[in-house]
């Protein structure tokens, strides 16, 4: 509606041609795939050379949890697995970084620490949500903006990666 051409299918439903895109953006897809290897290769072959990857992982392993099982992920990253992953597949990570830092304690409270004490029953995306609003909220919605790609941490990573 907006004049930007989208595409909403498979990786393997596209079939463009080969050098076709400037930007490919995959936005916590990754860690949905059994074979990422495979995906990573065929966007890398869309891609033009030079073509950047924008993507976004979960990120922290300390942080896994029955909501990553329930929400069908194979894994969660930290900065090394996904530079190794993204290098051992023909991309150049250019830039990088955490997000969502300030919900790192209370996911592992609310989500981590139960699994890992066999209470299996995942806190509700929309428990956690439900929490956000108001001037706290907005604080914390403040914060995090200032504070993302800067932190050591977050449950998320941005990365930025170009084809070799």
């Amino acid at each position: 509606r907006r004049g930007v051409l989208s595409f909403c299918a498979s990786i393997e439903q596209l079939q463009l041609p080969n050098s076709s895109l400037e930007n490919v953006s995959m936005l916590d897809v990754l860690e949905h795939l059994d074979d990422r290897e495979k995906a990573l290769a065929e966007v890398h072959r869309m891609l033009i050379p030079n073509g950047r990857l924008v993507l976004t992982v979960p990120a922290l392993t300390s942080l896994w949890s029955q909501f990553d099982i329930d929400a069908g992920h194979y894994l969660r990253y930290n900065k090394r697995s996904i530079k190794k992953e993204l290098e051992s597949n023909g991309f150049e990570v250019i830039r990088m970084g955490y997000f969502f830092a300030l919900t790192v304690l209370p996911l592992f409270v609310l989500r981590a620490l139960p699994y890992r004490l066999g209470i299996r029953k995942a806190v509700g995306t929309e428990a956690t949500l439900g929490a956000s609003g108001g001037i706290l909220g907005r604080v914390a919605t403040w914060i995090e903006r200032a504070i993302a790609m800067k932190t050591p941490i977050g449950s998320s990573l941005l990365v930025v990666a170009r084809k070799r």
